[in-house]
């Protein structure tokens, strides 16, 4: 990933991979916390892209700015979960909501 940063020692380098990691934990965990399946499923897709895509970055300035889009992002994210919670609707199937059909099936 990191590890081909020449302008960075290798205490500044485990630094910068603790922020990184961090911060894509924490968007993974907000990803979750959405009330809609496509929401939730949707933010932690792009999660996992938008990480993959810039796993091989080297200039300094660019892993800045990704860091504070990242740091954007999760805020948005973070404002989304909370409204998401208001409009809560029934599982869908996929989420291993409880049918009717389930129902009899176990009373037989």
């Amino acid at each position: 990933m990191f590890h081909t940063l020449p302008w960075l020692s290798s205490r500044e380098l485990s630094h910068v991979l603790i922020i990184v990691f961090a911060q894509f934990r924490s968007l993974l965990r907000q990803s979750s916390q959405f009330s809609n399946y496509n929401f939730r499923e949707y933010a932690r897709r792009r999660t996992i892209d938008g990480f993959r895509e810039h796993q091989k970055e080297s200039e300094e300035r660019r892993i800045q700015e990704l860091i504070q889009d990242g740091l954007q992002s999760l805020r948005l994210m973070k404002r989304q979960t909370i409204i998401s919670q208001f409009y809560q609707l029934d599982k869908l199937v996929v989420e291993g909501q409880k049918t009717v059909g389930s129902l009899f099936l176990r009373i037989l």
